[in-house]
This record gives C-alpha cells, sequence and structure tokens, in this order.
C-alpha cells in the first residue's frame, strides 16, 4: 500500500504522547505509514522541546539573579570591610563637635588617653597571640588584599570599638548605634576572609575594657 494511506480494514492508529515514547511513536508511524501518527509524534517532540527550553530559561534567570545578588553582597561586605570605620569616625566627630564646651573636653580627655593605651594593649597582644589569616590557611583569595601577616587583632575592629566605648561612655543611644556599626565592621573583615572571628571579639573586648577601666579612673578623679 502507497505510504501516507491508510487502510480502512486496519486497527486505528493509537498513539501514546509522552516524553519518552515520542520517538518510538514516529518509528512506529513511519512503519505503518500512519499519517496522523506521525504527526502527533512530531507535535510531542516540540512539545518537549519546549518545554525543556523553558526551563532552560527559568534555571538560566534563576543563576543570573543569583549571581547579581551575589555582586550586590559582596560590594556591600567590601564596602563595610574597607570603609565603614570612617562612618564611625564621622558620626564621632559630630557628635563631639555639637556637645558642650565642658562635655567635648571631658569626652576628648578620655578619647585621648583611651585610644592610645588601647592600640598599646592590643599590640601587645599581638606579640603573646598569633593568628594566620583565614586566607593563608586556607590558601585562597581573599575578597579584598591583603598582607599574609598576624591576624591578631583587627585595626579596624579595634579602632571603630574604642570609638564606641568612648561614646557609649558619655551617651548610650550614639555609643549603642556605634557599636551596631562596629559588629558590621567586625563580620565583614571576617566574610571578605581576612580575619577570625577572635581577632574580631579579641580586639573589641580590650577596646571595651580599655576604655571603662580609663572611663572608671577618669570619672573617679572628677568626683573625688
Amino acid at each position: 500500500m502507497p505510504f501516507g494511506v491508510h487502510d480502512p480494514h486496519d486497527p486505528p492508529c493509537t498513539c501514546v504522547v509522552t516524553t519518552t515514547s515520542a520517538f518510538m511513536l514516529l518509528e512506529s508511524a513511519l512503519d505503518i505509514g500512519c499519517y496522523t501518527g506521525i504527526q502527533r509524534a512530531i507535535f510531542t517532540l516540540n512539545q518537549v522541546y519546549e518545554v525543556h527550553a523553558l526551563r532552560i530559561t527559568r534555571l538560566d534567570y534563576t543563576i543570573d539573579s543569583f549571581a547579581i545578588l551575589e555582586n550586590i553582597m559582596n560590594t556591600l561586605i567590601i564596602f563595610s570591610a574597607k570603609y565603614l570605620y570612617l562612618v564611625v569616625l564621622v558620626i564621632a566627630i559630630l557628635y563631639i563637635a555639637l556637645q558642650s564646651r565642658e562635655k567635648r573636653k571631658w569626652i576628648l580627655l578620655l578619647a585621648i588617653i583611651a585610644l592610645p593605651l588601647t592600640y598599646v594593649i592590643a599590640k601587645i597582644g599581638s606579640f603573646l597571640y598569633s593568628d594566620p589569616r583565614p586566607f593563608v590557611v586556607g590558601h585562597f583569595v581573599p575578597l579584598i588584599p591583603h598582607s599574609p601577616d598576624n591576624g591578631f587583632p583587627s585595626d579596624h575592629a579595634l579602632l571603630t570599638a574604642a570609638i564606641s566605648s568612648v561614646l557609649y561612655a558619655n551617651s548610650r543611644r550614639i555609643g549603642a548605634i556605634l557599636w551596631a556599626l562596629t559588629f558590621v565592621v567586625g563580620a565583614s573583615r571576617v566574610a571578605v576572609g581576612i580575619h577570625h572571628s577572635i581577632d574580631i571579639v579579641g580586639s573589641m573586648l580590650i577596646a571595651a575594657a580599655t576604655t571603662y577601666a580609663v572611663y572608671f579612673f577618669l570619672k573617679k578623679g572628677r568626683d573625688a
């Protein structure tokens, strides 16, 4: 019988439209000369192609979205790790400048004694404790370049914690804001891969303990 002509005495041509049987359907239709079956098989293959193409497009879109989100997060983390301490410094300067002359002198006296003393104690601590930086231990490239020296203490966390402690001793509201920014600075330094958590926590403890010790003695001398 000529190809494409269906014999009425032949059983009707049935086709199962599934992704796994599409090619078997096409082969069977070609064997029996079922034109309708061939059409259905081709239609099935087109449907399969369109579904997979749509899935791939959605997957690409999802991957691109995650890549964009990751780039934004990395940018924010790098900014916080490198420059957020300047925001803490500016807020502290503005706050001190807006205070009365007497209170300004008191804050500056506390800062002039506490900040250098904090640095000296932290420097001594760096000689007593050595903590290789994460990118040195893990053999990876950090998000921001840094020399492979001792990671303890963190200078950024030390400075911001000392400033936050000085202002917290005079204004809990401003001090709390600066402490929140200090934690962001510390977390960012860890996230970019140049500090361990112990470097950040140790720096904060040194700064807070030193500042409050100086504040206690100054206040005791002023009240005497």
